[in-house]
C-alpha cells in the first residue's frame, strides 16, 4: 500500500492508496515525461544561446544531438566553449535534427531558419521548432 498525504482542517492526515492505481498509468506517463524534460532542456539551451549572443554583442552557436548539447560563443576570430547542458541521452531520448547547429546573431536572430529538432522516446515525440527571429515552439 502507498500512502497519500493530505491536508485537512484539522492537519495533516495519511490516506491509503492502493499500489496497483498507479502502476499501468506510470508505464504510459514515463515517457512521455522524459520526452518533455529532455525539450525543455533544448528549449532552455536555446534560450541561453540567444540571450548570451544578444548580451554579449558576439555570434553563439547550439549543438544539439542525442549526445550532445552545447553553447559556443565567439570571441573575435576564435570559438569558445560558453556553456553545456544536460544533454537528451541522460533522458532516455533520441535527437533528430534537420541541422545539428544553430546559430544566433548578436540581434538574435537565427542563421539558420526553421531549424526543427525532434526528441523521441519510446512511442512519445517532442519537436521543437525555431523561426528566423529566434522565436522558439513546441509541437
Amino acid at each position: 500500500m502507498l500512502r497519500f498525504l493530505a491536508f485537512h482542517r484539522t492537519g495533516l492526515m495519511t490516506l491509503p492508496l492502493p499500489g496497483g492505481f498507479f502502476g499501468p498509468h506510470a508505464k504510459r506517463l514515463h515517457p512521455r515525461v522524459a520526452a518533455d524534460r529532455a525539450a525543455r532542456g533544448v528549449t532552455t539551451a536555446l534560450a541561453v544561446a540567444r540571450a548570451a549572443a544578444v548580451m554579449r554583442g558576439a555570434r553563439a552557436r547550439v549543438t544539439i544531438a542525442a549526445d550532445t548539447l552545447w553553447i559556443d560563443c565567439w570571441e573575435g576570430a576564435d570559438c569558445r566553449p560558453y556553456q553545456g547542458m544536460a544533454r537528451p541521452d541522460h533522458r532516455g531520448c533520441d535527437a533528430g535534427s534537420d541541422q545539428s547547429r544553430g546559430r544566433f546573431g548578436t540581434t538574435g536572430v537565427v542563421g539558420a531558419s526553421n531549424t526543427q529538432v525532434v526528441l523521441h522516446r519510446g512511442s512519445h515525440a517532442e519537436t521543437i521548432t525555431t523561426s528566423r527571429l529566434g522565436r522558439v515552439k513546441r509541437w
